[in-house]
């Protein structure tokens, strides 16, 4: 009888044990998972929108990856789905041909060239350094006007538009995002439009999902990991609490799907693990930004979430929204206090038993499936803004409390990957910007 209550004792502790894996397996874990592909997004831009019909004048296309290097030599290339002997096209037919690129079995944007009769054309052509540029009003590019005939530059007798107001420079750079049209005037004559677009920089930030509970003695080290980057805004946690007085219930299919079998275990934007002393990369970009706009009203929550992609993407996405709570009072276990390594630690001068332990992050709500909740296509093949209203009600009387969080996953059904591409919090009331 005695054995078999040692045994059921034994198997409590066992099914209650925290994660405490050796800071060497942790290491050697994070070269592998420490180094995260935010985007695998193409990016296809061309030289000229328009070219004449006399099988001379050329468009050249670049092709970029998510992290703005070229690979146009390694990629094939497609006017209205056939394929091209290399990354330029001439033709002797007008009409408007539907430009793609293929690299790895991965499709890029599509971009159309107009071919037109040289009678129909302007006599000058305007051209831009680039076709792409950040909306910072600092970063800029170049044009300049080439007369057709005599193929000599003549910028210095013209004047300059950018959608449709003149500009006193003969170089371009903008706050906004999205799609602008230059094009410029000599002796009353307008050159053909050339399209630029341009795209804000967007801040990587990573969600950590921490698998918590109250008794969990060792739950604390993560914690104390988050009490270091308190200021680091690249970091978002989430409290996931299981089997106390903040548990989630829908804990169990998160855990199963991330494979999470101790506590504390922190996964970091779906991927990964999140080790201690684990940090997000400096100055690390996404092609995901998020906007939110929330408000508390009537003891319910309106959350507008705004996702805007700065290079058209193929992949199907996924918006999941969070609801958290902050400054819930309650008690901890702490098997940090007194420990030497943690001396830096509040927990050190702590009890090992905690009676009045402030919680936060803690996720309360998922508004959407935990998994996500679609967007459509079309908001993502065109570079164009998804919008959508979330409402949901909270019976509380201290909205301050309370913290949003949105983030961009792909869809795990069909793209066979979870990981978060972007992520942003805001306390509810108040709005961010991408």
């Amino acid at each position: 009888m005695k054995k078999l209550k040692y045994l059921s004792i034994a198997l409590l502790f066992c099914a209650m044990a925290c994660d405490s894996s050796s800071d060497e397996k942790q290491k050697q874990e994070e070269k592998t998972e420490g180094k995260t592909d935010f985007s695998t997004e193409l990016i296809l831009s061309s030289d000229k929108n328009t070219i004449i019909n006399n099988g001379k004048e050329t468009a050249k296309f670049k092709l970029l990856n998510s992290e703005n290097n070229e690979i146009s030599p390694d990629a094939k290339f497609y006017a209205n789905d056939k394929e091209l002997e290399n990354n330029t096209f001439k033709s002797t037919e007008t009409g408007t041909f539907r430009i793609k690129a293929i690299y790895e079995k991965q499709e890029s944007n599509i971009i159309e060239i107009k071919v037109v009769d040289l009678n129909s054309v302007s006599k000058y052509e305007i051209k831009a350094s680039r076709s792409q540029l950040i909306s910072d009003n600092i970063d800029e590019i170049s044009f300049k006007v080439i007369d057709r005939q005599t193929k000599q530059e003549v910028s210095i007798a013209a004047e300059f538009y950018a959608d449709g107001k003149a500009i006193n420079s003969q170089t371009f750079k903008t706050t906004k995002n999205g799609h602008s049209k230059l094009k410029a005037k000599i002796e009353k004559i307008f050159t053909d439009e050339v399209d630029v677009y341009s795209f804000p920089k967007f801040a990587k930030r990573m969600i950590v999902e921490d698998y918590t509970a109250t008794w969990c003695g060792y739950c604390p080290r993560l914690i104390a990991e988050f009490d270091k980057q308190e200021h680091n805004y690249s970091i978002i946690p989430i409290a996931i609490h299981n089997q106390d007085k903040m548990g989630f219930g829908k804990i169990g299919i998160l855990a199963n799907e991330f494979n999470v079998t101790g506590y504390p275990t922190g996964i970091k934007d779906r991927s990964g693990k999140f080790y201690y002393g684990y940090r997000v990369p400096a100055n690390s970009e996404s092609n995901i930004g998020i906007g939110l706009d929330t408000k508390f009203e009537n003891n319910k929550a309106n959350i507008n979430v705004k996702v805007y992609t700065k290079t058209a993407t193929n992949s199907n996405l996924n918006i999941v929204v969070y609801l958290l709570e902050n400054n819930i009072n309650g008690t901890q276990a702490n098997n940090l206090s007194k420990v030497s390594s943690f001396k830096d630690s509040r927990f050190y001068s702590l009890p090992s038993h905690i009676s009045d332990f402030n919680h936060c992050h803690v996720l309360r709500k998922s508004v959407t499936d935990l998994f996500g909740e679609k967007i459509p296509n079309k908001n993502l093949k065109n570079t164009t803004d998804y919008e959508k209203t979330f409402s949901v009600d909270l019976n509380t009387t201290k909205a301050e409390n309370w913290d949003v969080v949105a983030f961009v996953v792909y869809d795990k059904t069909t793209e066979g990957k979870k990981d978060v591409l972007n992520a942003q919090r805001v306390k509810l009331g108040e709005s961010i910007n991408f």
